[in-house]
């Protein structure tokens, strides 16, 4: 396994929200919101689960999905938050992505690769994907 790097995993609010002019938020601050989350099995939401079951927060999900695009809609349209990794597609006028402090929520990307007998383009994909790790990955790193 190769780590390519980190994804910082934000809170998603729409523009409407009354979280949503903060600079930053704290996993307490969540404690009364309503949620739209990925299945329970997807890495993203086990490390949501358990930065906020270290932080003593039950949370109430109230849409559990496999689509960030109906995610993004039912958060813009202001039924639920969502935490989630900071990803350039996540970005539209609609949502508010909030650093949350006081928790270090990071998803790792790494890549596995079986040892020899690649194909040129598999190779050639492996060397793009390890020389971006120097800058931002191509699904975009926001600090």
């Amino acid at each position: 396994m190769r780590p390519l790097g980190e994804l910082r995993m934000v809170l998603a609010v729409s523009a409407q929200h009354r979280l949503a002019n903060r600079k930053a938020v704290t996993l307490q601050a969540l404690r009364e919101e309503t949620f739209v989350d990925v299945s329970r099995d997807w890495g993203t939401r086990l490390i949501t689960d358990r930065a906020l079951a270290a932080a003593a927060i039950e949370r109430r999900v109230a849409f559990e999905l496999n689509d960030l695009f109906t995610a993004m809609d039912l958060i813009s349209a202001g039924l639920a938050v969502a935490v989630m990794p900071e990803l350039e597609m996540t970005r539209n006028d609609g949502l508010k992505l909030i650093p949350i402090t006081g928790s270090r929520m990071v998803w790792e990307i790494s890549m596995v690769s079986r040892e020899g007998d690649l194909s040129p383009a598999a190779e050639e994909l492996i060397r793009h994907l390890l020389e971006a790790r120097g800058g931002p990955l191509p699904i975009s790193t926001r600090d």
